[in-house]
């Protein structure tokens, strides 16, 4: 029988069916194409996450590379503060080098594991500051001529380290409630505004405890007892928030305080033993020199100038991982 298809115009099956062919392979390739440059685009994003993308749980060696920089950076600053240099460019220098050598030996570590890691040191931010101290573990908290109710610092943009040991002996035996009324020694961070925090320090029973008052509560009756410890001495870290290193809940430093501020001791003749406390800024902040605070001098309390923080690039640089951030420093600093 003859093959009637043949006959339609437009109806040969044979070239039907090249074509059907001719098409498939077409869509087949371009499906293929398609499908490499999926995997090349996602490839490609995948590689630039990698390269920008902040370390995750799982990026332990990063993490601890960071610890490192940040612990060791921060020891060397308040190392150096503690020694009192006469001049901010002296403390700035040898904490700079301090930061060089630590560069270098972190350097050297990670090579040996095949790893590069490293800071830029020779463009390292450092901001000036002021750290006032007294070492006199004997003398009660008083300005250095006398007075009761005093001004370490004014306009204090920010502090950190702000650390007291006191002496439960000389401390006023009271509760919170009363505690301003019974001349309980008190930090006070008294700000533009007029709004005011106050951190409260006294016995209670055989306790050493902290009160606060947070800014925006008007009465004094409203301080809170936030911590205690059963102690001959406690050393209290008002801008980290712990007590003999114990987390100190309610003890949040500057707590609904907005702006800047002047840090104040008040009923200090109340409380003995040791303290420090590092503010931002220069001689700026602190007020009646020589009759409040001695400058560098064996004397307390004093003050000298000091490194209040520092900011440095680090990159790290393994066979699966390039990162790069920016660390800041500034230890003992709130939320920090």
């Amino acid at each position: 029988m003859a093959d009637l298809m043949a006959l339609v115009p437009g109806g040969d099956s044979g070239h039907d069916t090249d074509r059907a062919q001719l098409v498939l392979v077409t869509a087949l390739i371009l499906g293929v194409a398609l499908i490499a440059l999926v995997l090349l685009v996602n490839a490609a994003i995948y590689t630039e996450n990698l390269a920008t993308r902040d370390p995750d749980v799982g990026d332990e060696e990063v993490l601890a590379y960071e610890a490192t920089v940040v612990d060791g950076v921060g020891g060397i600053v308040d190392r150096e503060n503690a020694n009192e240099y006469d001049t901010y460019d002296a403390v700035e220098t040898n904490v700079s080098a301090g930061v060089e050598t630590l560069n270098d030996h972190l350097e050297r570590s990670r090579l040996e594991h095949g790893l590069v890691a490293s800071m830029n040191v020779s463009n390292a931010s450092y901001v000036e500051g002021r750290l006032i101290v007294q070492t006199n573990e004997s003398r009660n908290f008083t300005a250095g001529d006398g007075t009761s109710d005093w001004t370490l610092a004014e306009n204090v943009s920010a502090a950190r380290n702000h650390v007291a040991t006191v002496r439960n002996d000389k401390l006023i035996s009271t509760n919170a409630s009363n505690a301003s009324n019974d001349g309980a020694f008190h930090v006070v961070l008294d700000g533009d505004s007029g709004n005011e925090w106050h951190a409260y320090v006294y016995e209670n029973g055989s306790n050493i405890s902290v009160a606060v008052k947070p800014g925006g509560v008007g009465n004094p009756a409203d301080a809170e007892e936030v911590c205690s410890v059963d102690s001959t001495n406690a050393t209290i870290d008002f801008t980290a928030g712990t007590i003999d290193g114990t987390k100190c809940p309610g003890l949040n430093w500057g707590e609904s305080i907005s702006d800047e501020y002047d840090l104040e001791y008040a009923n200090s003749e109340n409380a003995s033993g040791t303290y420090e406390v590092t503010v931002r800024g220069t001689d700026d902040n602190l007020v009646n020199i020589g009759d409040i605070i001695m400058e560098s001098s064996d004397t307390s309390p004093r003050f000298a100038p000091a490194v209040y923080s520092v900011e440095l690039a680090v990159t790290y640089r393994s066979p699966d991982l390039e990162y790069t951030t920016t660390v800041r420093v500034a230890r003992g600093e709130p939320d920090a």
